[in-house]
């Protein structure tokens, strides 16, 4: 508390899903009224501080990823009785991708998460060198995506000889490294400068969800002026 200036820490019991955890919902109930607005990240965390309580012109809910527009199928009914419940409620819509603003209406507008033109800038710290034989390069804490990836696309990568794939992980592991033995493969797991491999980078890779981090891999790409090659889905809101 002294360090952070945290005012109140919950633990919520999650052996009731269908039930709020009533010594948040009580503690919010009392504090709101000194506060212009309450923020809860994702809807669960909403759910069990009881948001419906509370004033409602203060809320703002972020759902984190709002799947709705992306699902089909039996995965649907998870989701649909929630965003039913949600759009008649709302005030205002924030979403990350243009098409999905039509499915609030008025309610919704368009907020991308990244102003771009404010990453053009050469402040004379990074110098974009690409190396002569192609290269590309994967950045990221978590690798199970990526080695998913890997599966599919070894065999093609191996048919370029002087391809080389810089692999920048503290995640990395001797198992890894040897299920992927190739020469084109190269294993760092301890980049002192990150700058000296994106400055030789033709492209930076993001495959798979976004859980694994594809959203901070683009920002940092951009800024390091490297192209990006992903998956749709990792492009929300840019």
């Amino acid at each position: 508390k002294s360090q952070n200036g945290l005012v109140k820490f919950f633990q919520p019991s999650f052996n009731n899903p269908y039930l709020p955890f009533m010594p948040a919902t009580n503690w919010l109930k009392k504090q709101q009224s000194r506060y212009k607005k309450i923020l809860f990240r994702d809807e669960t965390t909403a759910f069990k501080a009881g948001f419906y309580f509370l004033d409602k012109r203060k809320i703002i809910v972020d759902l984190n990823d709002f799947l709705l527009p992306q699902i089909s199928r039996l995965k649907i009914i998870k989701y649909l009785p929630l965003h039913w419940l949600l759009k008649k409620n709302i005030t205002q819509a924030w979403v990350l991708v243009e098409n999905q603003k039509k499915y609030f209406g008025r309610k919704g507008f368009c907020i991308p998460n990244l102003p771009l033109n404010s990453f053009y800038k050469n402040d004379g710290y990074f110098i974009k060198e690409r190396s002569v034989y192609p290269t590309a390069l994967f950045v990221g804490s978590y690798l199970g995506e990526f080695e998913t990836f890997l599966h599919e696309a070894d065999q093609y990568l191996k048919l370029i000889p002087s391809f080389k794939l810089f692999i920048v992980s503290r995640a990395i592991t001797e198992e890894l490294k040897n299920k992927f033995k190739a020469d084109q493969y190269i294993w760092i797991n301890n980049a002192e400068n990150i700058c000296e491999y994106y400055s030789k980078a033709w492209i930076s890779i993001g495959p798979g969800y976004k859980k694994d981090g594809p959203l901070i891999k683009l920002i940092e790409s951009i800024y390091f002026q490297t192209p990006v090659v992903c998956t749709t889905v990792s492009l929300n809101g840019y």
